[in-house]
């Protein structure tokens, strides 16, 4: 509990440059709020539709297709469209989503800090950096899966340090979902969940990477 109270404040920053970001007006105009920077975040939120009102994953009504990159993305924006018919409503949903994601991995980050035996100052600075970075802060206002996929990752690596295979595995294989490189963090999985303990021996830590992997 004491670490998790030791990273509110960067997780608190992670929303407050996030609605520095989405409240800049500087353009004259309010893109930041009710667009998208990308248009991959509009292809995810029609398929997120699709899956919602037709209950599968089509881009043209009707038509099954499978042109997503992320089908986790989809899978969590689909309840959005089920809250909401009202595009500018979706949208903010999926920033929303990007925000909570883009917490997560702060607070994480700040997690596998300790577990790597930094000390509480160390993690409240390294989680306090990626609260206030430019470029993960547009991640998290993207309506995309980075935040999410990254979430996934310092999860899976926090809990393979502490030597929980299954929870690791379990985050591995959705960061897969999250982004199909995810697979790459299975190998570095086996060998965090090969030395965490002095019993799991480097066979368990495999067979949880390569079910993370699957």
């Amino acid at each position: 509990m004491t670490r998790v109270r030791v990273l509110i404040v960067p997780v608190l920053l992670t929303a407050l440059t996030w609605a520095a970001f989405i409240g800049d007006r500087a353009p004259g105009t309010s893109a930041a709020r009710d667009g998208f920077p990308l248009d991959d975040a509009w292809i995810h939120m029609v398929y997120a539709r699709s899956l919602a009102r037709e209950g599968g994953f089509h881009y043209n009504p009707g038509v099954p297709e499978a042109g997503m990159t992320s089908p986790l993305w989809v899978i969590a924006l689909a309840p959005v469209h089920l809250i909401t018919h009202d595009d500018r409503a979706a949208v903010m949903g999926a920033k929303i989503l990007s925000l909570v994601s883009g917490m997560v991995s702060v607070a994480a980050l700040g997690l596998l800090a300790f577990e790597l035996g930094e000390s509480a100052p160390v993690a409240v600075a390294v989680a306090t950096l990626a609260a206030l970075d430019p470029a993960l802060t547009f991640a998290r206002t993207s309506g995309m899966e980075p935040a999410l996929f990254t979430a996934l990752v310092l999860l899976a690596l926090t809990f393979a340090c502490r030597g929980r295979a299954l929870a690791a595995a379990l985050c591995c294989g959705l960061g897969v979902l999250a982004r199909p490189e995810g697979v790459l963090v299975a190998p570095a999985l086996a060998f965090l969940l090969a030395t965490a303990k002095p019993r799991l021996t480097i066979a368990r830590g495999a067979a949880a990477a390569a079910l993370a992997a699957l």
